[in-house]
């Protein structure tokens, strides 16, 4: 299933790049949380009423390249190829005593979204954008908490998740500033040492620049 999903978003961005009419980078600030596995709580309650472990935001980031292909009458599909440090956070408590922790993973990410272009004016235009991610997970899942680091081998090969946001473009000399906000919903879970970990989501900011070429 993993190369079926490898060659099927390869192929589709490989075709989004040879028929684009603006490419661009943008430099990404991930905030993330998750919910939290049953296996996961399990490794720390044990059980026990006193116990428990809960999500919290953390911050992690990256970089991506985009491609921007117009389809017809304001709508256009643009697929993406990028990096992100992926962290989430968690708050343990044992009676009145808690600790934070955190979980990190890197990925390598295909957006593949639909996107509708609203022209504001001459330097302006507004694209709400809407589609799937598929994260390819790279390397080992680490978690840290109370000084304590400890790595794990991730089962899961890729995590596939819901993208919608909103890109602004300002035309500046030969091309554009792009602001991008975006949130992505995890639809399957992070499993390592076959225990399922969390099913992340979380919210992007970035900053980047377009160029525009063709008509």
């Amino acid at each position: 299933m993993k190369k079926i999903i490898s060659l099927f978003t390869v192929f589709v961005l490989a075709t989004v790049f040879s028929f684009a009419q603006s490419i661009g980078f943008r430099g990404i600030l991930q905030i993330s949380t998750s919910s939290l596995g049953d296996d996961f709580k399990y490794s720390f309650t044990q059980g026990e009423s006193d116990k428990d472990v809960s999500a919290t935001f953390d911050v992690g980031g990256g970089f991506a390249l985009f491609a921007h292909v117009p389809i017809s009458n304001g709508w256009a599909f643009q697929g993406e190829l990028g990096f992100t440090h992926n962290v989430v956070g968690f708050e343990m408590k044992s009676g009145s005593v808690s600790a934070d922790g955190s979980l990190s993973y890197n990925t390598l990410n295909i957006p593949l979204l639909i996107s509708y272009d609203i022209v504001i004016n001459e330097t302006v235009t507004i694209s709400p954008l809407a589609g799937l991610q598929f994260g390819f997970v790279l390397g080992d899942l680490t978690a840290e908490a109370m000084g304590l680091e400890e790595s794990a081998s991730i089962d899961t090969a890729v995590l596939v998740g819901i993208i919608t946001g909103a890109q602004a473009s300002f035309f500046v000399g030969s091309g554009s500033i792009v602001v991008d906000v975006r949130s992505n919903i995890g639809l399957n879970a992070i499993k390592a040492d076959d225990l399922e970990i969390a099913r992340p989501f979380g919210f992007q900011l970035s900053v980047g620049y377009k160029i525009s070429f063709g008509s």
